[in-house]
């Protein structure tokens, strides 16, 4: 999802998508946790993923991030090199 600009005074439900929107005070600030951000010490953007496409689309990003492949540093290498010779 994308910062879209819109601002919610409160957190409701959208009827149209059953979507939880959360109180949004400013257009270009996502929703966060001061106590979390200090204790992690790293970005975030919390969001509520209760079901429909959303908690789908979740699953299948955790999914495919635990079982990738991970690149050989060979592989990578070579590809460098090659990208470095036609520039």
């Amino acid at each position: 999802m994308r910062i879209d600009g819109s601002v919610h005074p409160e957190t409701f439900l959208d009827a149209e998508t059953q979507s939880i929107m959360l109180r949004r005070l400013h257009p270009r600030i996502n929703n966060y946790n001061p106590i979390v951000s200090f204790l992690l010490q790293c970005n975030m953007d919390i969001k509520y993923i209760g079901s429909g496409p959303a908690a789908k689309a979740l699953v299948y990003y955790i999914s495919d991030y635990i079982t990738k492949n991970e690149l050989k540093v060979n592989v990578g290498l070579q590809s460098l090199q090659t990208a470095l010779r036609k520039a």
